[in-house]
């Protein structure tokens, strides 16, 4: 099984125009690192092979906007793959990038924003000058586009809970809120990456919030992230409460993840062991990430993907 999940997590690049404490930027170091073309054509190669079925492709970093070449990668993805979605803050996100992106086939936009109220969306020492995170929204939701949040709750934030709820039930838009993990690099040259989570808000806080907010708060079951996730299902939106999943041994149901240097993980913090190159034929780099993906989380001894019981369920 090549793809985790049949989800893939295409790290375009590893720089971005913010420096938030929390970042752990998908388990690599921060540097100006981008996707070559050469590496995605290998891993386009990868996924039109057929060897294993890949439903999404999620493109992060970093933030991917500031690659040069994205429209391409995700044209070039259109014909591979049914779900194509773009991590980003959003900043950069004007008319002419949204149209260019709708254009290649984005599918989805997943917006990162801690804070409605306050003058920078993000808890970032750096915050460049441009469009506001409203003028954001309000040019998704005049264009139709599909768009949903990412909430990392800390302390930046946590009295703006019950505002961020309140918009996505007005906008019936959908929002994650992660809890926070702290994050260090153990050996920045490999990506070797040391993680643990230290919440800022507990669940049943922010349960409470979202029940004095919401007065149809009814939580759904949600077997496939086996208590790592707690899900609420309203009309036509959902929002999630995400504990960090590295202790429950599920990081793997996020999907693959390659990054711009071409090592390939499962688990956040499994990077540095497993390396594809343009210069590998096919079957060498298909070898290869089937056993990053065998290899799984770093919290479990064995094998988690290929034998997992809820497999069926994403086929």
């Amino acid at each position: 099984m090549l793809w985790a999940n049949h989800k893939l997590r295409l790290v375009v690049t590893n720089e971005c125009n913010l420096n938030c404490f929390y970042c752990h930027n998908e388990g690599q170091p921060k540097s100006s690192d981008f996707l070559s073309n050469d590496l995605f054509v290998h891993i386009l190669r990868l996924i039109s092979s057929g060897s294993c079925y890949l439903e999404k492709v999620t493109l992060s970093g970093g933030e991917p906007l500031l690659h040069p070449y994205l429209e391409d990668f995700v044209r070039e993805l259109s014909s591979v793959t049914r779900s194509r979605t773009v991590v980003t803050n959003g900043i950069l996100l004007d008319e002419h990038r949204l149209n260019s992106l709708r254009m290649a086939g984005v599918t989805k936009f997943r917006i990162g924003v801690d804070s409605l109220l306050r003058p920078h969306s993000r808890p970032s020492a750096v915050f460049p000058k441009g469009r506001s995170i409203h003028q954001t929204f309000e040019l998704l939701r005049r264009t139709g586009t599909p768009f949903e949040l990412n909430v990392v709750l800390t302390e930046f934030n946590r009295n703006e809970v019950p505002e961020i709820v309140r918009f996505c039930r007005d906008h019936k838009v959908s929002a994650k809120f992660f809890e926070h993990v702290k994050a260090s690099f153990i050996d920045s040259e490999f990506a070797v990456l040391n993680a643990e989570a230290e919440p800022r808000m507990q669940f049943s806080e922010f349960a409470s919030i979202l029940s004095s907010v919401m007065s149809t708060a009814v939580q759904v079951s949600d077997d496939i992230f086996d208590g790592a996730n707690e899900l609420y299902n309203f009309d036509g939106f959902s929002i999630r409460y995400c504990r960090y999943l590295c202790p429950f041994g599920l990081c793997h149901l996020t999907g693959t993840r390659i990054d711009p240097r071409g090592f390939v993980y499962a688990c956040l913090v499994g990077n540095g062991r497993f390396r594809i190159s343009p210069h590998q034929t096919v079957a060498e780099s298909a070898t290869i990430i089937a056993q990053a993906v065998d290899w799984g989380c770093s919290s479990r001894l064995w094998p988690i993907v290929c034998e997992s019981p809820w497999k069926e369920a994403f086929i």
